[in-house]
C-alpha cells in the first residue's frame, strides 16, 4: 500500500529515544498550548521524537528520518521553545 504523508503512516518501529507514553504525559504540561487557538498538525510528542533524535543523532535537521514531522516543523518548534523558555522547565 502506497502512503502518501506523515500522517497517512503510524511509526512501525520506535527509536532509543523516543518518548515513552507515561513520558510523554509528564511532559505534556511543560509544553506550552497553542496561541492560536487552531489544533496543531502535528502531535507535540512526535516532535519532541525528532528532536531527541537529531540531539542524540547529530544529524542535520535536513536528515531526520521520514517517519517525523517535517523537519522544518520540528527545527521551528525547537527554535520556538528554545526562545520562549520552554527547554529551561523541561530541563
Amino acid at each position: 500500500m502506497f502512503m502518501t504523508g506523515y500522517q497517512d503512516s503510524v511509526k512501525a518501529l520506535s527509536y532509543r529515544r523516543d518518548l515513552t507514553p507515561r513520558q510523554g504525559e509528564i511532559v505534556k504540561p511543560l509544553l506550552p498550548s497553542s496561541d492560536t487557538g487552531r489544533p496543531t498538525e502535528w502531535p507535540r510528542k512526535d516532535i519532541l521524537d525528532g528532536i531527541f533524535y537529531k540531539i542524540a543523532n547529530g544529524c542535520k535537521w535536513r536528515d531526520l528520518p521520514h517517519d517525523f514531522p517535517p523537519y522544518r516543523r520540528v527545527h521551528e518548534w525547537f527554535s520556538t521553545w528554545r526562545a520562549d523558555g520552554t527547554w529551561d522547565r523541561l530541563l
